[in-house]
C-alpha cells in the first residue's frame, strides 16, 4: 500500500518518488536485523545483537548456541540457509527488494511515456551553473547553492518567487567568504554521518549473514556473550547510537534525499533556487529542529535535578546531610587510624545525626534545614542556604532564557509565515517582494517592468526592461517588451527595430510577429499606396526562423506590383530579388536536409550511427530544378517590369503594347502552371497564428490589368478562372455568369 501511494505521489509530482529511498533508509538504518537460531536444531531464537541494544537477548542466544553446538553444514546448505533467511525470516530484505522493484518500474514507465527524463530547456538566466566554463566555479557555486537552500529553511527572512540570474552571484574563488556557509553545512552533515557510524550497519549485516551461515556454531555465541561485559554502559552507548542513526535517517531520508533531484549534482535542472523545492525537505528540517528543542528542554530539566530544586527544601537538606555524613565518616575513619577511637565516634555521630534528621552538636544544625544566619557556619561563609539560593537563581535564569529563546524562534517563524502569505495575495505584491530581495535578477526586473506597464508607466517599464537586458544580454524576452513600450511611448521606429530583433527569440517570436503585423497594418492603412510598408512586412515573413516563406513571397510580390504602379523600376527589381533570394536559400536548405536524410537512411541500413531522421523538417518532393513558387515568380516578373516601365514613361497600361504582350504571355503559361493562380501561402507548412493570409499575387496582377482593359475577353476570362480557382463561393457563380455574357457580347461585337 505504501509503495502504491508513493507511485501515486510521483505521478502527481516527480519528487514523490524519493519516498521510496526514505522507506529503504528507514529499513536499513533503524529496523533491527533479525537472526534465527540453528538450522539443524529446528528451533528459532531471535537476537538483536546485530543492532543497537538487545544485550539480554544476545546473551540468551549465545547460551543456547553454546549448550548444543550443531555440526558444521556444507557450503550449499549454508548458502541455502542464507537465502531462506533473507526471504522468509528477515522481513526487511523483502521490503527493500520490493521497494527497489517499484522504483525501477516507475522509472521505466516514465521513460516509456516521457522518453526523456531530464529537463534540457533552460537558459543561463534560469540556471547559470550549467553554463559556467570553470569546473571550480561550478563546484563552489553548487555547494553555495546548497547552503543557501539550508539558509532559507533556517532563517527565512528573505524570500523571493524568483531567484534567477543574477540574484545570487556565482562563486569563482576559494577566498570568497560565502564558502564558509558551504563548509558549515557540509561539516554538520559529516558530523551527523560519523556519529551514526554507518560502517557499523555494514558490519551488522555481514555478522548477521555469517551467523546465519554458521548455523548456530559456538564461536558466534561466544563473541556475542563477550561483547556484553558491561550491560549498563553498553545500553547507554546503544541508546546514543540509536539516536545518532535516527538523526542520520532524518537527514538522509527526509532532508537531503528529497532535495537531491533539484541539487544540480546528478544533473542540471531548470531552476537555480526554487522555494517550492523545499516543501518536502522542510519535513526533515522540522524534525531536526524539534529534536534540538527537545534536547534543550531536557538539558534544562537535567540542570534542575542537578541543583536539587525539583525536590522539596527538606529533601535538599537531607541530601546535603547525607553527603556530609559520607564525608564525615570518611574523615572519622581516617582519624581513627591515626588518633584513636573517640574521634571516630564523634565524627560519625555528627554525620549520622545530620543524615537522620536529629540535632547536631556543632553549629546547632537541624536535619532538613540550613544553618541559622547567626551560626558559625554562616559566619564562615559556608551556609547551605546561600549556596542553594545561588544555584536556584542561576537555574531559573537559564530556564527562563531557554524558554525565551524557544518562544522567540517560534514567534519569528509564525510571523514570517504570516507576512509571506500577504506577499502572495496579488501578483503585484509578489513581484514587488521579489524586487526587494533580488533586484539583480533579470527575470525579476522583467516582471517589474510588466507590472509598470499595467500601471501605465511606460518610462519606468523601459528602465526595468533595459536593466534586465543589461544583467543578462543573452536574455531575449526584454527586447519584445522594450519594443512594445517604445511604440506605446510614441517612438514606433525604434520599437519596430526592437520587435524585429525579438523575432529571433523563440519564446516571444509569435507575440512579436503579431505586434509587428498590427503596426504594419496601421502604417499601410494610413498610406495605402506606399509599397514600403508592405515590403517591410513581407521582408519579415521571409525570415527563416518564422518559416513563412510562401506568405512572405506573396506579400513581397504585392509590394512589387504597388511599386510598379508608381513607376519605380528599381523598387520592383529589389522586391523580386528579395523573394527570389529567399526561395534560393530555402532550396539550399531543403537539399541539405534531403542529403542528411539520405545519409541517415544509409547508416540505418548499415547499422551505423547517424542523426535522427524523425527530428528533421519534412521536405516536399522536388518539382524540377526550380520550385513552383520560383517558376511563378519568374513568369510574373516581366509583367511587373513592363508595368513599371510604362508608368515611368507616363503611359496608360491599356495603351502599352508591351504590358499587354507580357500579360498574354503569362496567361498562356498558366495552362502548364495552373498552381500560379493560387496563393503560395495556402500551401505553407508552418502557418503562424495571428497573421493574415495574403491575397494571391496572381489575383492582384490580373485585377490590375483587367480593370484597365474591361473589354479584353482574354483578361476577363482569366479573371473568372482566377475567382473560380481561389474558391470564392459567394461570388463564383455570379462572376462567372457575368464574364461569360461579357465575353459573348464582346465576341459578337467583333
Amino acid at each position: 500500500v505504501a509503495a502504491a501511494l508513493v507511485v501515486a505521489a510521483a505521478l502527481a509530482k516527480e519528487i514523490g518518488i524519493t519516498m521510496l529511498g526514505c522507506m529503504i533508509a528507514a529499513d536499513v538504518v533503524l529496523v533491527p536485523v533479525v537472526v534465527t537460531g540453528s538450522y539443524d536444531d529446528h528451533h528459532t531464537t531471535q537476537s538483536d545483537a546485530f543492532c543497537c541494544g538487545g544485550a539480554a537477548a544476545a546473551v540468551a542466544a549465545a547460551a543456547a548456541a553454546a549448550a548444543s553446538p550443531p555440526a558444521p553444514p556444507s557450503f550449499l546448505r549454508r548458502f541455502y540457509r542464507l537465502v531462506s533467511w533473507a526471504v522468509a525470516e528477515e522481513p526487511k530484505c523483502m521490503r527493500i527488494a520490493a521497494l527497489a522493484v517499484v522504483g525501477v518500474g516507475y522509472v521505466r514507465l516514465r521513460s516509456w511515456v516521457a522518453v526523456d527524463q531530464l529537463v534540457r530547456i533552460y537558459r543561463k538566466v534560469e540556471n547559470p551553473i550549467a553554463f559556467s566554463q570553470s569546473p571550480l566555479e561550478r563546484l563552489l557555486s553548487t555547494g553555495h547553492l546548497h547552503a543557501r537552500y539550508a539558509g532559507l529553511l533556517l532563517w527565512p527572512l528573505h524570500l523571493s518567487a524568483d531567484w534567477s540570474f543574477e540574484c545570487v552571484p556565482m562563486i569563482s574563488r576559494l577566498s570568497d567568504l560565502r564558502n564558509a556557509l558551504t563548509a558549515a553545512l557540509y561539516t554538520y552533515l559529516t558530523v551527523v554521518l560519523i556519529a551514526a557510524r554507518p560502517w557499523g550497519l555494514v558490519t551488522t549485516w555481514c555478522r548477521a549473514a555469517a551467523a546465519v551461515m554458521a548455523a548456530g556454531q559456538e564461536e558466534s555465541g561466544g563473541k556475542k556473550a563477550a561483547a556484553k561485559t558491561k550491560e549498563e554502559e553498553e545500553e547507554e552507548e546503544a541508546l546514543r547510537l540509536w539516536a545518532a542513526r535516527w538523526r542520520l535517517f532524518v537527514v538522509a531520508g527526509l532532508f537531503v534525499g528529497p532535495f537531491v533531484p533539484a541539487s544540480n549534482v546528478l544533473f542540471y535542472v531548470g531552476t537555480f533556487i526554487g522555494e517550492r523545492l523545499l516543501y518536502f525537505p522542510s519535513i526533515g528540517f522540522c524534525l531536526l529542529v524539534s529534536e534540538l528543542l527537545s534536547g534543550v528542554l531536557l538539558w534544562a530539566a537535567g540542570d534542575n535535578e542537578a541543583t536539587g530544586d525539583t525536590q522539596p527544601p527538606t529533601r535538599v537538606a537531607a541530601a546535603e546531610g547525607a553527603a556530609t555524613a559520607d564525608s564525615a565518616s570518611a574523615g572519622a575513619r581516617a582519624s581513627g587510624q591515626s588518633g584513636g577511637e573517640a574521634d571516630t565516634g564523634d565524627g560519625a555521630s555528627v554525620g549520622v545525626a545530620a543524615a537522620a534528621g536529629g540535632p547536631a552538636a556543632a553549629d546547632g544544625t537541624i536535619a532538613g534545614q540550613c544553618p541559622s544566619r547567626g551560626s558559625s557556619a554562616v559566619r564562615a561563609g559556608g551556609g547551605c542556604a546561600a549556596t542553594r539560593d545561588r544555584l536556584v537563581a542561576m537555574r531559573r535564569i537559564r530556564t527562563a532564557a531557554t524558554y525565551a529563546v524557544i518562544a522567540a524562534v517560534l514567534v519569528f517563524y509564525a510571523v514570517r509565515t504570516w507576512q509571506r502569505n500577504w506577499d502572495w495575495r496579488t501578483e503585484e505584491a509578489l513581484f514587488e517582494s521579489a524586487g526587494r530581495v533580488c533586484p539583480t535578477s533579470a527575470k525579476v526586473q522583467l516582471n517589474l517592468g510588466i507590472l509598470q506597464r499595467r500601471r501605465g508607466d511606460q518610462s519606468a517599464a523601459l528602465r526595468h526592461f533595459r536593466r534586465a537586458r543589461t544583467i543578462e544580454p543573452g536574455y531575449c524576452e526584454p527586447g519584445y517588451w522594450i519594443g512594445i513600450s517604445l511604440v506605446n511611448s510614441g517612438d514606433p521606429q525604434s520599437g519596430v527595430v526592437e520587435l524585429e530583433s525579438a523575432l529571433g527569440c523563440k519564446y516571444v517570436a509569435a507575440d512579436a510577429l503579431k505586434a509587428l503585423h498590427t503596426i504594419y497594418s496601421v502604417l499601410h492603412s494610413n498610406s495605402p499606396k506606399d509599397p514600403n510598408h508592405v515590403l517591410g512586412w513581407g521582408r519579415l515573413l521571409l525570415r527563416p526562423e518564422l518559416r513563412q516563406l510562401a506568405q512572405g513571397c506573396d506579400t513581397v510580390e504585392r509590394a512589387a506590383l504597388m511599386a510598379a504602379q508608381l513607376g519605380d523600376v528599381q523598387g520592383v527589381a529589389s522586391a523580386v530579388h528579395l523573394c527570389k533570394e529567399a526561395l534560393q536559400q530555402q532550396q539550399l536548405r531543403d537539399e541539405l536536409l534531403v542529403g542528411l536524410r539520405g545519409r541517415d537512411t544509409g547508416e540505418a541500413e548499415a547499422g551505423g550511427p547517424g542523426l535522427v531522421s524523425d527530428a528533421l523538417t519534412p521536405v516536399s518532393p522536388a518539382d524540377g530544378p526550380e520550385g513552383p513558387m520560383q517558376r511563378c515568380l519568374e513568369a510574373r516578373r516581366p509583367v511587373y517590369h513592363a508595368i513599371a516601365t510604362a508608368v515611368s514613361l507616363g503611359r496608360r497600361l491599356s495603351d502599352s503594347p508591351r504590358v499587354l504582350a507580357q500579360m498574354y504571355k503569362y496567361v498562356r503559361q498558366l495552362d502548364t502552371m495552373p498552381y500560379c493562380r493560387l496563393s503560395s501561402s495556402s500551401s505553407s507548412a508552418y502557418p503562424l497564428e495571428g497573421t493574415a493570409t495574403a491575397t494571391p499575387a496572381h489575383m492582384h496582377l490580373i485585377h490590375t490589368i483587367q480593370s484597365t482593359s474591361p473589354e479584353d475577353p482574354w483578361l476577363q476570362a482569366e479573371w473568372g478562372r482566377t475567382l473560380n480557382a481561389v474558391g470564392r463561393t459567394q461570388v463564383r457563380a455570379s462572376y462567372c455568369l457575368i464574364y461569360v455574357y461579357e465575353i459573348m457580347a464582346i465576341g459578337s461585337i467583333h
